[in-house]
């Protein structure tokens, strides 16, 4: 919907902000591959996010897991009250390539 497409516009505008988390961790573990999910949240306008998944054999070691979660309080973004999951791709350095929020 309406809702969802508003949500993966916001945070593809923001994928810098998880791109250079991705290219930090590859620096340090150049065969780094699989996928994070994040689990995002919007209250008043403010975002927060933990990490809920790691899948395809991820490694992610807790400085890629605090970069992560330190970035995404930082996105700017314009949205209700809501949650919703993103996905990071640790295989290159469009991280947010083909991501997109599913909303219930």
């Amino acid at each position: 919907g309406v809702l969802e497409e508003l949500v993966n516009h916001q945070m593809e505008r923001n994928a810098p902000a998880f791109d250079r988390c991705v290219a930090e961790a590859k620096r340090r573990n150049p065969s780094l591959h699989g996928q994070v999910t994040l689990a995002m949240t919007i209250t008043a306008k403010k975002p927060s996010a933990i990490v809920s998944a790691v899948v395809d054999g991820a490694s992610v070691d807790s400085a890629l897991s605090t970069c992560l979660v330190t970035s995404a309080r930082t996105l700017r973004v314009s949205l209700p009250d809501l949650s919703f999951p993103w996905s990071v791709s640790l295989g290159n350095a469009a991280t947010t390539g083909g991501a997109r929020a599913a909303l219930p």
